[in-house]
């Protein structure tokens, strides 16, 4: 979804449009957020409080489709949705090695686009419920607080620009940062890939 449909949409939807964007959309949304915060649109303490209780849900939902239907979610509709037994057989071998690092640094990186299968696999791995949400607090108090702080900056350097030739510049270097999240993401999912089992 481009970066204007979002701020359209939040512009005039506001918190109720934070919901769903914040499950389906994701570091946009919050980075957008952030920018209206800058203009006034939005409410500083609201918008981090929906933005963290929303993903923090999506987090316990996949914790519990694994720990209660595992193999069985995989098998049915996981390829729909990323969750493969590759990537969980990949997850679980991260695990082994890195144990609950990999949730913090899951959650402090929005995932790199693989997250519901690091979730998934500790509800299947039976991760303990009370740590794995103690590592997403901390780490979703980090992330969302990040994500706003770098929107509501950005937002002011776009004040800032008067030019439209240097806004589309500006416009391009934020596409261009998030390509190099999700190329770099691409990255480390191959190089995970690869650990070796201990």
């Amino acid at each position: 979804m481009e970066a204007g449909i979002v701020f359209q949409l939040i512009s005039q939807y506001r918190y109720a449009f934070l919901v769903p964007g914040a499950l389906f959309i994701g570091p946009l949304v919050s980075l957008t957020a952030g920018f209206l915060i800058r203009i006034d649109v939005l409410d500083l303490w609201i918008t981090a409080f929906v933005l963290m209780a929303t993903e923090l849900l999506g987090d316990v939902f996949w914790y519990w489709v694994g720990d209660l239907w595992g193999e069985g979610f995989i098998k049915r509709v996981g390829h729909f949705i990323g969750i493969t037994q590759a990537r969980v057989a990949v997850v679980q071998r991260l695990y082994h090695v890195y144990h609950d690092k990999i949730i913090i640094v899951s959650k402090l990186t929005a995932g790199f686009g693989f997250a519901p299968a690091i979730y998934f696999t500790a509800g299947l791995s039976h991760v303990p419920f009370g740590r794995y949400m103690g590592i997403n607090i901390f780490g979703q108090i980090i992330w969302t607080s990040a994500m706003l702080a770098i929107g509501y900056y950005l937002g002011h350097f776009y004040l800032q620009v008067n030019g439209a030739i240097e806004r589309v510049f500006f416009i391009a270097s934020i596409v261009a940062v998030f390509a190099v999240i999700a190329g770099f993401g691409h990255y480390l999912w191959k190089r995970f890939a690869d650990i070796p089992e201990t």
